[in-house]
């Protein structure tokens, strides 16, 4: 049974290669996977798809695929973003597992599965091979042998020997302390080269005899800059009372770079210094409260904003005006602050335990931000459109009211009407001439009569000669006749016929005889001078002689058309 056990543990490799989730990178040649138990921060194991046992199966036709599987591995640590001077690359001695298998494993080793002496000397001891002392063995058709079994215990059994100092630990406790501080030592210097390399290649954003403004290498929100001063201060404690002048210049510095921001305010923004700087160097940050970032991934993140850790520049100003100095904080202190719980959101009262809980509240407060962004632009373009049409409209209104002296009440009513229906805005504005203009002296000149005034003119002219009245036999009868347009007189009564007028209808009678009915007047309140012509003399004539023919002529047709 036990043989059996062993037997499935030792082929766990091919059926881990089996399942496609499982592979990182795949070729026609290998395929890289994740160690499931990895004694380092990064190691990953490169396999063939052709069925090698182990490195005992290996002669010089293989050195194609070794090479294969070396890129392979040079790969999968471009892909993390790692630098490849610090990972080891290389086969054990005796392998455990069947199916050959490439180690790629970051030099760190902080992992909670290094536990015993073994998993430690298995890499940095004898009993590891590396890539390319296996590949000049093959090279000259040296095949690899395997070793004692007296050999393997000796290598496995060895002193816990730091792999980057002289330190030999007690136990695997110690040693892991002890490596711990090499990664923490290692990721500041590494930090600072990369720093060195950014400011090198990217130009300064603000520069000064004092300071400089620069764009942080890893963001922790959507906007994130470092005022870092060109004098050598190690560190916030090193501050006394004599950099007042320097603090209050790199203070206007990191206005300046937010005012070249566009669409956020100063109050959106936290300005001040962290206690325990990750770098040495007296470094401002100027960093936005939405903390919208992929680079925002542990709770020491956040802790170091959020927390006692980040002083902001008033409270640093104000410590050293009064005390002169800034007292260190503690180490314990520090590291109890970097791994605080709950996380708490620092623009409401939610708490959680999990950072990216905390960074899915974020997003939507950074949501509701934009949001409100777009409606404020939108209330400034519309309060713009309101205040244009504001300043348009008195113009408008004087232009309405801008009539001639000259011009009557009247034609100002029609003129002001026409005015409604054109825009003031067209250009093809017509100008209305007055309809009636006043004679230099009517009485001087009694034969003078008004110009008239033409359709095109006026826009309420009447045109007489299409005016046609409705009538439903119109259409009909070919006899049909409308009424005369005009008023009816004694002259053109008709008493015959549909329309016929009575005989009595004077309708001008009583007019005549009243001497005090009113002239009639023209347009703009002066009398008509063609009433002033002499009258034209008409023939009497025997009104009642022509009616009673008439009367006489309508009985015979009436008799006519009875009999």
């Amino acid at each position: 049974m036990k043989q059996l056990l062993k037997m499935s543990w030792q082929t766990g490799l091919i059926k881990t290669i089996l399942d496609p989730t499982n592979l990182i990178i795949s070729t026609d040649v290998a395929v890289v996977i994740a160690d499931k138990y990895p004694k380092a921060r990064h190691h990953y194991l490169v396999l063939p798809k052709e069925d090698i046992a182990s490195i005992f199966h290996l002669n010089k036709k293989h050195l194609p695929l070794l090479e294969e599987l070396h890129l392979l591995a040079r790969n999968i640590i471009e892909v993390r973003g790692e630098c490849f001077n610090s990972f080891q690359i290389g086969f054990h001695a005796q392998p455990s597992m069947q199916r050959l298998h490439l180690h790629v494993i970051s030099k760190d080793f902080v992992s909670s599965w290094l536990k015993t002496k073994k998993h430690w000397n298995s890499f940095n001891t004898a009993f590891f091979i590396p890539y390319k002392t296996l590949y000049e063995k093959l090279r000259h058709d040296d095949p690899i042998q395997r070793l004692p079994k007296g050999k393997v215990d000796e290598l496995l059994a060895k002193p816990l020997a730091c792999n980057q100092c002289e330190f030999v630990g007690k136990n695997i406790p110690s040693l892991k302390e002890h490596l711990l501080q090499h990664e923490m030592s290692n990721r500041i210097e590494s930090a600072k080269e990369l720093l060195k390399l950014k400011a090198k290649s990217e130009k300064a954003l603000i520069e000064t005899d004092q300071a400089v403004v620069l764009k942080d290498a890893y963001p922790k929100a959507q906007y994130h800059f470092l005022v870092v001063s060109k004098e050598d201060i190690p560190n916030l404690s090193a501050l006394t009372q004599e950099h007042l002048p320097l603090l209050d210049h790199m203070k206007e510095l990191s206005v300046q770079i937010i005012e070249q921001q566009q669409n956020v305010s100063l109050k959106n923004f936290l300005i001040g210094f962290k206690i325990d700087p990750f770098m040495k160097g007296l470094k401002m940050h100027v960093i936005s409260d939405d903390f919208y970032s992929k680079s925002m991934r542990r709770i020491s993140h956040w802790n170091s904003f959020n927390t006692e850790l980040f002083l902001t520049y008033q409270t640093v100003y104000a410590l050293i005006r009064v005390q002169g100095h800034i007292e260190p904080i503690l180490a314990e202190k520090a590291k109890e602050l970097r791994s605080a719980l709950p996380l708490r959101c620092n623009q409401c009262s939610f708490e959680t335990e999990y950072l990216l809980e905390l960074k899915g509240h974020l997003l939507e407060h950074w949501k509701k931000r934009e949001v409100n962004k777009v409606e404020q632009q939108v209330e400034v373009v519309i309060r713009m459109l309101d205040e244009t049409k504001l300043a348009t409209l008195p113009k408008k209104e004087l232009d309405k009211s801008a009539v001639p002296l000259n011009q009557s009440k009247s034609n100002q009513a029609m003129e002001s009407a026409y005015h409604e229906r054109v825009t003031a805005a067209n250009p093809f504005k017509v100008t209305i001439p007055a309809t009636n203009k006043k004679p230099p002296n009517c009485r001087r000149n009694m034969g003078y009569q008004p110009p008239e005034t033409s359709a095109a003119q006026h826009p309420n002219a009447f045109n007489k000669q299409y005016y046609k009245p409705y009538h439903p036999m119109g259409s009909t009868n070919p006899n049909f006749k409308p009424l005369p347009i005009g008023q009816p007189n004694k002259h053109n009564i008709n008493t015959s016929g549909p329309y016929s007028y009575p005989t009595n209808f004077q309708p001008l009678k009583n007019v005549a005889k009243n001497k005090n009915f009113p002239k009639p007047q023209n347009l703009d309140g002066q009398q008509n001078p063609s009433l002033n012509k002499p009258k034209p003399e008409f023939k009497k004539k025997n009104y009642k002689k022509n009616q009673s023919d008439v009367s006489s002529k309508s009985k015979g047709q009436n008799g006519g058309q009875s009999s």
